[in-house]
């Protein structure tokens, strides 16, 4: 009987950490087109008023944890850091100083991700910061 009981709550244990695993959340690292971006004068012809965009995402890999894609997107925001992505298109003008809103990680349940011909983008009007002439 007690062979019994052990059996049925392995049973049961495997089939809870199998569950957890099927409906894990995949991870997509998104991220601008650099060479969108990094063009002169980018911010400027994508503001509109308080708005900038819409921004095209694309996904640039897929990840079973958010921390596995924190780790992914950290060294591509140095990246464009290093390449000063931000500064060539102008961007500062218009309060964004880092590249972070153009990388992100987002969740597989995020309703904005769309599939299209097998990849995954997303498009996003971002908030700007600062108004000309302030």
């Amino acid at each position: 009987m007690k062979n019994n009981l052990l059996h049925i709550q392995f049973a049961l244990a495997a089939l809870l950490v199998l569950a957890q695993n099927s409906h894990a959340a995949s991870w997509y690292l998104m991220a601008a087109d650099v060479n969108v971006i990094s063009q002169p004068k980018a911010a400027s012809s994508m503001v509109k008023g308080s708005m900038a965009g819409p921004v095209r995402f694309t996904a640039r890999g897929d990840f079973a944890s958010r921390s596995e894609c924190e780790s992914d997107r950290t060294g591509m925001v140095q990246d464009w850091l290093k390449h000063s992505v931000i500064a060539r298109g102008g961007w500062s003008r218009f309060g964004f100083t880092s590249p972070n809103v153009f990388i992100q990680c987002i969740s597989d349940s995020d309703p904005r991700l769309s599939q299209s011909g097998g990849t995954r983008t997303m498009d996003i009007l971002l908030q700007v910061r600062k108004f000309r002439g302030h």
